[in-house]
């Protein structure tokens, strides 16, 4: 038997060359969310802020003429 016959005998018959690893489920003591959660929550924040400055910007620039609503 050729090795390519071999090769596609073991593909066919679902067989690993080598030995899968065994699934290791985590610590759930010693999980956390590392650099990228804590980049993820300041990103947040600081689009937060600048959204809320931006906010009251716009606000402040709006003309409201109180008469002209209590007149109807």
């Amino acid at each position: 038997m050729s090795f390519f016959t071999q090769v596609h005998a073991a593909v066919a018959l679902g067989v690993s060359p080598s030995p899968s690893p065994a699934v290791v489920e985590p610590d759930a003591d010693r999980v956390s969310p590392g650099l990228y959660g804590f980049l993820a929550v300041v990103f947040l924040g600081v689009a937060i802020f600048v959204i809320w400055k931006s906010m009251n910007k716009q606000i402040k620039r709006v003309d409201f003429d109180e008469d002209a609503t209590t007149r109807r």
